[in-house]
């Protein structure tokens, strides 16, 4: 009934969201749980990884927490496109009968 409604590829395209979204959280997650560890010796004198953390180049704790609530949102629009294609072909199998 979807294919015949011409909704698969709405479908197809909000199953493939709910991964990346999935993806994206998984990966905020990480620069989370990275966030502010320091690897190397604790000494006083500056380690290459406390260069690369002034420099920026460490995960960043705030920009994770953006991106693991951008990842929500876009999950949940994506489950509401599924949900909006399963009421649709049920309506329209309903109407068919």
């Amino acid at each position: 009934m979807v294919s015949r409604l011409g909704l698969g590829s709405a479908l197809d395209a909000a199953v493939r969201g709910v991964s990346l979204a999935h993806e994206k959280a998984a990966s905020a997650a990480d620069t989370i749980a990275r966030a502010g560890v320091v690897t190397g010796p604790d000494t006083a004198s500056i380690s290459a990884e406390a260069a690369r953390a002034a420099a920026g180049d460490e995960p960043d704790m705030v920009q994770g927490m953006l991106d693991l609530r951008v990842a929500r949102y876009q999950q949940s629009a994506n489950l509401a496109v599924i949900d909006t294609v399963h009421e649709m072909s049920r309506e329209a199998a309903r109407i068919g009968e």
